[in-house]
């Protein structure tokens, strides 16, 4: 991955990241950074760039407000949102890359990759990331 596009990931991640530990079942701890945004075309990119898919998530709920054509006060909301997610060994490779570019999730990053620091990861996963441009 370019130095250009490496940063971008790292400023979109550092803007509208989450960074976290998830524990399986077996009590593995495994990476876990995620986006969630309505900007679908923005999730698309970062997902290309990473090689998953984004999961769109659609919604429809009344909120307190009308009191227009209503009996009672609500507003009709209609929510349409997006999801890109990394875990496990694809999460520590971006993790890793884009540490050098964040500022605001730095100590998040670095707590989330000593916690996995020993996790499993499948050499296919890391591979596939690699020929994606990552650095392993």
């Amino acid at each position: 991955m370019n130095t250009t596009r490496t940063a971008y990931v790292a400023g979109v991640l550092d803007s509208l990241g989450r960074v976290r530990i998830r524990e399986t079942d077996e009590g593995t701890k495994l990476a876990v950074v995620a986006i969630s945004s309505p900007d679908l075309g923005l999730l698309r990119h970062i997902a290309g760039l990473t090689g998953v898919r984004v999961v769109r998530v659609q919604r429809q709920y009344d909120r307190v407000g009308c009191d227009t054509h209503c009996d009672r006060r609500h507003l009709h909301v209609q929510s349409d949102t997006g999801r890109w997610e990394l875990v496990g060994a694809r999460a520590v490779v971006v993790l890793r890359n884009v540490r050098p570019y964040v500022v605001r999730l730095g100590s998040e990053i670095d707590a989330v990759l000593d916690v996995t620091a020993d996790a499993p990861s499948k050499k296919a996963t890391v591979r596939k990331m690699v020929e994606l441009g990552w650095v392993a």
